[in-house]
């Protein structure tokens, strides 16, 4: 078996080259070589990254809606692609409740390390600045940026919401 880890490392770095065909061959070869235990969460989540990155957002939602989250990992990042695509499809309202979600889930978790703790903080802090600043002016798109590139610890999505920020400047600016 391919280990869970190796499988979403792949994945990860195939879309950080944008080979997104090589990778959809990958997974489909591959997909039975997965450990059983993580099959479906791994599949699931791995599709719906790859439809994300097409801008398949419909369908990305439909693979993530099948993640059963049989490991904090595969919530966290679920969810991360759940907001991403929540946002290019303009749902700030399901934004807010998945965030709210997400806040829930780390009192509610008590087997949560420090460091998942902390990535859930990271992106809700963050999810809700931009989707606060989707209509500001390019001052406090800018300094949301600022704020951003200053922050010392490991934020998730850190380039996605990097883009994001850059989109609305130039939407500002035109």
């Amino acid at each position: 078996y391919i280990p869970h880890h190796i499988f979403n490392g792949i994945v990860i770095t195939a879309i950080a080259v944008n080979d997104d065909v090589w990778l959809e061959k990958f997974i489909e070869k591959y997909k039975g070589d997965i450990e059983p235990e993580y099959y479906n969460d791994v599949y699931n989540l791995n599709l719906a990254k790859l439809l994300f990155y097409r801008r398949n957002y419909y369908l990305s939602l439909k693979y993530l809606n099948n993640v059963e989250y049989k490991n904090p990992n595969y919530f966290i990042n679920a969810k991360a692609i759940l907001l991403k695509t929540l946002y290019e499809m303009g749902d700030t309202e399901g934004i807010s409740y998945t965030l709210d979600s997400l806040k829930h889930y780390i009192y509610r978790n008590n087997t949560l390390v420090d460091q998942q703790v902390h990535n859930i903080k990271m992106m809700i802090k963050y999810f809700k600045y931009l989707v606060k600043l989707k209509n500001k002016d390019t001052v406090a798109l800018q300094k949301f940026l600022e704020m951003l590139n200053r922050e010392r610890s490991f934020v998730p999505e850190k380039n996605w919401l990097t883009e994001k920020i850059t989109e609305l400047n130039s939407i500002q600016l035109a």
